[in-house]
């Protein structure tokens, strides 16, 4: 599965799920950047997911990037 988040001072961020082909598998979900971990958490575990992509300011998404790498610790991050 494929996550992306696309994080953004200017608005609430946007997070979706993807399959392993790339088929959209949940609605896009806008949500508070600070509630983005504990969403993932009640969605997926760490083994549900192969990789993470976050865009955004790097100024701004530097927590969120720090917080999902030590709970989401087998998983690639990559970052847009």
């Amino acid at each position: 599965m494929k996550v992306v988040i696309d994080a953004s001072p200017e608005r609430l961020s946007s997070i979706t799920y993807y399959d392993g082909i790339g088929n959209q598998i949940y609605p896009p979900r806008q949500i508070a950047i600070d509630d983005i971990k504990n969403y993932m958490l009640g969605v997926s575990n760490e083994f549900d997911i192969n990789e993470i992509v976050v865009a955004g300011p790097q100024n701004y998404t530097e927590k969120l990037v720090k917080d999902l790498k030590a709970t989401f610790k087998t998983v690639n991050f990559t970052l847009a």
